[in-house]
C-alpha cells in the first residue's frame, strides 16, 4: 500500500511530501493524488475520494505490480485498513517535515546517535589495541588484569569543533581535536595512543559514573571511594566488597606499574603524542 500511495502521488519516496491540498478545490483525474494533510479520510470529502482512487489503482495494478501478494490481502476490509494505516504514517511524516521544531529535534537525535556510535568505535579501537599489546607482555597475563580491558574501562574521547592551526606563512590547516575525558573512579595516568587526530585533556565525565560490575579492587581510586563513602556510604561499601582482588596475585613482588601510595597526586594531564598504545596506563592500579 505504501508503494501504491507513492505511485499514485507521483513520488519516488516519502522524504519530501507535497503541500496540503485545499479542501473543496477540484483535482483533475490526470493529476497526481494529493491530500488534505490535517484531515482524515472521514473528515474530508476530498481525502475520501483520494482513498477510493488509490485503492482502485491498487487493484488495477494488482497483476502487473503485486502478483506475488496473496489474494486474501486484496479484500476490501484489508485494503482499506492498510490504507488508513499508511495514510496516518504519511500525515505524521508531513507534520514532521513541515514543523521546524520537530525536524530540528529529529536532527539532534540523529546527530546524538551518530556521535555515540563514533565514541563507542573509538573505545573499541583502544580496547583492541591494548588487548593485542597485552598478548606480547607475559607479565600482564594474570587474570587479575582482565577487568582493566573491559570496554567500560576505556576513557572517552569526544570530538571538539575544528580549529585552525597555523602552518607556513601561506597556509592554515583545520585540525579536529579529540578531548580525552577520564572516568572519575579510576586514575588516569599518562596515556599514549596511536593518534590519527590531535588530543587534549578534558574534564572528567559529568554525573555519577558507576564502575562496571566486574571491576577489580585495585582499579578503584581511594580518593573517589572516600568521597563515595561520604555521599553514599551503603553503596560504596557494597562496591568495595564486590570489587575484591584475586587472592593469588602477589602485588608485593610486582612493581611494574609503580608503587602504591596513600594519596593521589594532582598531576598535569598528559596529552598523547607518541605512536604506541600504553598498556601500562590501562592496567595502572589506583594509587591513591
Amino acid at each position: 500500500m505504501r508503494a501504491q500511495l507513492l505511485r499514485s502521488m507521483g513520488l519516488k519516496s516519502d522524504k519530501n511530501l507535497p503541500d496540503s491540498h485545499v479542501e473543496g478545490q477540484q483535482l483533475p483525474d490526470d493529476r497526481p493524488v494529493r491530500f488534505v494533510w490535517d484531515k482524515t479520510p472521514r473528515g474530508s470529502s476530498h481525502n475520501a475520494a483520494m482513498k477510493i482512487r488509490v485503492i482502485k489503482e491498487l487493484k488495477e495494478n494488482r497483476v502487473q505490480q503485486y502478483r506475488y501478494v496473496p489474494e486474501s490481502e486484496f479484500k476490501d476490509a484489508t485494503v482499506e485498513g492498510c490504507f488508513d494505516q499508511v495514510f496516518s504514517t504519511f500525515r505524521a511524516k508531513f507534520k514532521t517535515q513541515r514543523d521546524e521544531a520537530v525536524a530540528a529535534n529529529r536532527k539532534q537525535r540523529e546527530e546524538t546517535k551518530a556521535q555515540k556510535s563514533r565514541r563507542v568505535k573509538r573505545k573499541k579501537t583502544k580496547q583492541a589495541s591494548r588487548t593485542e599489546m597485552r598478548r606480547g607482555l607475559p607479565i600482564f597475563s594474570h587474570s587479575t588484569f582482565d577487568p582493566a580491558l573491559q570496554l567500560e574501562c576505556m576513557s572517552s574521547e569526544e570530538s571538539c569543533p575544528e580549529h585552525e592551526q597555523s602552518g607556513t606563512s601561506n597556509s592554515r590547516t583545520k585540525v579536529q581535536i579529540l578531548k580525552i575525558r577520564g572516568l572519575p573512579w579510576r586514575i588516569d595516568k599518562a596515556e599514549t595512543t596511536t593518534p590519527t587526530k590531535e588530543r587534549s585533556p578534558g574534564l572528567p565525565k559529568e554525573g555519577f559514573q558507576v564502575p562496571p560490575k566486574a571491576i577489580a579492587g585495585w582499579m578503584l581510586s581511594r580518593r573517589w571511594l572516600k568521597e563515595m563513602r561520604e555521599e553514599q556510604p551503603d553503596w560504596a561499601e557494597s562496591l568495595r566488597q564486590s570489587a575484591a582482588d584475586s587472592g593469588d596475585f602477589d602485588w608485593d613482588k610486582f612493581d611494574t606499574l609503580g608503587v602504591e601510595t596513600e594519596e593521589e597526586s594532582d598531576v598535569e594531564p598528559y596529552i598523547p603524542r607518541s605512536g604506541a598504545s600504553s598498556l601500562a596506563h590501562a592496567l595502572a592500579p589506583a594509587v591513591g
